[in-house]
């Protein structure tokens, strides 16, 4: 497989990561009337730690750490990001 395809590959896994944690977290929400403070997230399938997740005052702000590798606390342009607020 070649570099590029295998970095849109691995893309594309974290994308899907975040939006199962996402959908998780929304559950949780409906069941417990708000967000954790600490959540099981799937792994990340850049560097196999969990994903990041941070809550936030109406919402949740979830991410993999992308190509570089470096956890960047959620960076929107090093991280591949998910946030959500309401």
């Amino acid at each position: 497989m070649s570099r590029a395809v295998k970095r849109i590959a691995l893309r594309a896994l974290g994308l899907v990561a975040l939006a199962r944690t996402a959908i998780r977290l929304r559950f949780h929400k409906r069941e417990h009337g708000g967000y954790p403070a600490t959540f099981g997230t799937l792994t990340d399938p850049f560097d196999g730690k969990p994903l990041g997740y941070l809550p936030v005052s109406n919402g949740f702000k979830l991410w993999s750490v992308g190509e570089n590798l470096r956890d960047e606390g959620g960076n929107r342009f090093n991280d591949i990001l998910w946030e959500w607020s309401r």
